[in-house]
C-alpha cells in the first residue's frame, strides 16, 4: 500500500509530470508564457490534466485523486509550481504572484451531476457539474 502524505504524493506527481510519456514541462511553460503575454485577457497560468492521462499512469493514484480531491490538487499543485519555477524562473513575481493553477478534465464519474442534484454524498469527492449558476446566495436561516 502506497503512502498518502504530503510529501509522498509530490514524489509521485513528480514523476507523473515530468514522464517522457507526457510533454507536462511543456505545457506547463506554454501555459506561464500565454498567461504573461501582453495580449493575454488573464494572468492566471491553468495546466488542463486529463483524468485519463493519470489513469493511464498509475490507476491507484488517480483513485485516490477521486476520493480526496483536496490533498492531491495542493500536492499537484505544489510540483506543478516547482516544474514552472524551473522552466521559468521568476514566473510568479511577474505574473504578480499568480501560480499554475491544475485543472483535472476528463470524465471523472458516471454521470455529470447538475447543480439541484448535489448532497452530502458528494462531500469531498471530485464530481463533475454540468449547469451555469446565474445567482448564488447565502440561504438565510429562518427562525
Amino acid at each position: 500500500m502506497t503512502s498518502n502524505s504530503l510529501p509522498d504524493l509530490r514524489l509521485r506527481y513528480d514523476d507523473f509530470l515530468r514522464s517522457p510519456r507526457y510533454t507536462y514541462a511543456d505545457r506547463i511553460s506554454n501555459s506561464i508564457d500565454d498567461a504573461s503575454s501582453p495580449t493575454s485577457t488573464t494572468n492566471s497560468p491553468r495546466l488542463r490534466i486529463p483524468l485519463s492521462d493519470i489513469r493511464s499512469y498509475d490507476p491507484t493514484l488517480s483513485n485516490a485523486l477521486l476520493s480526496d480531491p483536496l490533498r492531491h490538487l495542493r500536492a499537484l499543485e505544489t510540483v506543478v509550481h516547482d516544474i514552472g519555477m524551473e522552466e521559468r524562473p521568476g514566473y510568479d513575481v511577474k505574473l504578480k504572484g499568480e501560480r499554475v493553477r491544475v485543472a483535472i478534465g476528463g470524465p471523472v464519474m458516471g454521470r455529470a451531476c447538475s447543480p439541484r442534484e448535489l448532497g452530502s454524498g458528494e462531500l469531498r469527492r471530485l464530481i463533475c457539474v454540468e449547469g451555469v449558476a446565474v445567482k448564488v446566495r447565502a440561504n438565510d436561516v429562518m427562525l
